[in-house]
């Protein structure tokens, strides 16, 4: 019998000063990862855009923080998580080609689906695009 794996990095991170966000990225990636595999999440599904940066040093004003973004060059993790994000707590949802939208704990969110290979870094266990790739 498989047993189920936790990823809990988000928190361990404190990533976010919101534990409820916290929480809700730790169970998208429990859930993505007990699908699919660890391997796969901890190699394909990304923090992107101003989170990323903050967290590699880079400066952003987090009071203008309106979206959350994390990507993936992975299409099998992608269309995994355009079928399957409805099992989440989320509202406001809306699925596209290329790019799913969606609000938890009063943030935006929008996952993306890359056609390019990202320069990327580990943080503590957390995949982020580069800070040299982001504008």
């Amino acid at each position: 019998m498989k047993s189920i794996v936790y990823y809990e990095k988000f928190s361990d991170n404190a990533v976010f000063t919101s534990a409820p966000l916290n929480v809700f990225f730790n169970q998208m990636f429990t859930f993505a990862i007990n699908a699919m595999s660890e391997a796969l999440i901890s190699t394909s599904l990304m923090v992107d855009g101003p989170v990323a940066k903050i967290l590699q040093g880079g400066t952003f004003n987090v009071k203008y923080l309106t979206v959350i973004n994390l990507s993936t060059q992975s299409v099998e993790l992608f269309n995994f998580l355009k079928a399957a994000i409805t099992s989440l707590n989320v509202s406001e949802l809306l699925i596209e080609d290329s790019e799913i939208t969606f609000v938890v704990e009063s943030k935006k969110v929008k996952i993306t689906l890359l056609f390019i290979e990202p320069a990327t870094v580990n943080y503590s266990g957390i995949l982020l695009r580069d800070i040299t790739e982001i504008t």
